[in-house]
């Protein structure tokens, strides 16, 4: 029925819609609910506990995002770039207007770490930080953002 005539080209478009549209239902019912890029980079801690997120609010994951109100997502930049560049063993590896991506490497065995600060306008910085191998971190990870932290709340714009 649909291939009466090798030379009619209404079979062939028939089935290019009706393939086209399987697919438009495929894709869209499959990115739907879906985390955006912000969420997917923050909430990529495995079932280790060698990650934190300012984005699990419960459970082993779970840490408070950072909190710079009233001061410019320049100025919050800035300041968490000065504290990147003071760390050792830190590289920034990545950075635009409202992220900063940096790896740690620890001393003694060259682990890697990576560290993900993300500025929202509200002076909120949600941060994720986590150990690439391994299992356990004996709390490196939380005690970096937490040294971040404090650093943030005790020094001002140099």
């Amino acid at each position: 029925m649909y291939f009466q005539s090798a030379r009619s080209d209404k079979p062939f478009s028939h089935w290019l819609r009706l393939l086209s549209f399987t697919g438009l239902i495929f894709f869209t019912s499959h990115s739907i609910g879906q985390p955006s890029a912000k969420e997917q980079a923050l909430l990529s801690c495995p079932d280790k506990p060698n990650c934190v997120s300012s984005l699990f609010t419960t459970g082993q994951h779970a840490i408070n995002p950072l909190n710079l109100q009233g001061q410019s997502t320049v100025a919050i930049r800035t300041r968490l770039l000065n504290w990147l560049h003071k760390q050792p063993g830190a590289t920034v590896v990545e950075e635009d207007k409202t992220v900063l991506k940096a790896e740690f490497r620890s001393r003694v065995f060259g682990f890697i770490d990576d560290l993900i600060l993300i500025i929202e306008p509200d002076g909120r910085v949600d941060v994720s930080s986590a150990s690439r191998t391994g299992y356990y971190d004996f709390g490196v990870n939380r005690k970096r953002v937490e040294a971040l932290r404090a650093s943030l709340h005790t020094t001002t714009d140099q």
